[in-house]
């Protein structure tokens, strides 16, 4: 155990209740993740897990086993995402009961896809079970962030990148973990003003309403009652 803990961070990381949720959601990895979980929840159910997030995503099946042992235990869950959490990494993002990103990280949502090859009748059904997961993935963003179908429906439909503080905004994470010290001496002077996929889908939006359609929406543009 010492020879372990002297040479790997990660063990040394696991010791503080950290786990990494890092690379692309296989079979391995929900191996790996679902053994520390519950290793942890055994040994204090009542002490919190935080789960460091950098994935492009992968495996749906496998990221939902992660979730479903995840949200089952326990223990309380902080999720900060760090890097990239792109698809099934955004759902692991999400599942924590208080949720953060580093001021660089970048989350990236978009619909499932299935690849699937065979006969025609094959195809078919596979892409029934694909809408299914994807009906799925929804139910648990939903769960999380409080926005409704109406709007991961839009939302879903392309990739969509979202910034720390647009995901702050909507209600994704609960704050931006802000560094000890500033990025450089003008770092000030560096932030500029992002425009991106979702800000585009609505500006296009807005561009088919009528004027009195875009003062009702500010007016009661609660992200609950409201497209966007």
């Amino acid at each position: 155990e010492e020879e372990v803990q002297r040479y790997s961070p990660t063990a040394l990381m696991f010791k503080n209740r950290v786990i990494l949720l890092h690379g692309e959601v296989n079979a391995q990895m929900a191996y790996n993740v679902i053994a520390q979980v519950k290793h942890l929840e055994a040994a204090s159910p009542s002490e919190p897990i935080t789960f460091l997030i950098n994935s492009p995503g992968g495996s749906v099946i496998d990221g939902l086993a992660i979730l479903d042992v995840v949200r089952g235990c326990k223990c309380p869950v902080v999720t900060i995402g760090n890097g990239m959490q792109a698809s099934m990494g955004s759902i692991f993002l999400s599942m924590g009961d208080q949720r953060f990103m580093t001021p660089n990280a970048n989350l990236m949502l978009h619909q499932i896809s299935s690849g699937t090859r065979g006969q025609a009748t094959d195809i078919e059904i596979s892409a029934g079970f694909s809408t299914y997961l994807h009906e799925q993935l929804k139910n648990v963003y939903v769960s999380f962030t409080g926005l409704n179908h109406k709007f991961w429906d839009k939302v879903l439909e392309r990739d969509t990148w979202l910034s720390p503080e647009q995901a702050k905004k909507i209600g994704f994470i609960h704050d931006i973990l802000q560094p000890e010290k500033a990025l450089g001496k003008y770092a000030a002077e560096a932030k500029r003003e992002r425009t991106d996929s979702l800000t585009q889908v609505v500006l296009d939006k807005i561009a088919t309403m009528t004027k009195n359609e875009v003062v009702d929406a500010l007016n009661n543009g609660q992200a609950n009652n409201a497209e966007y």
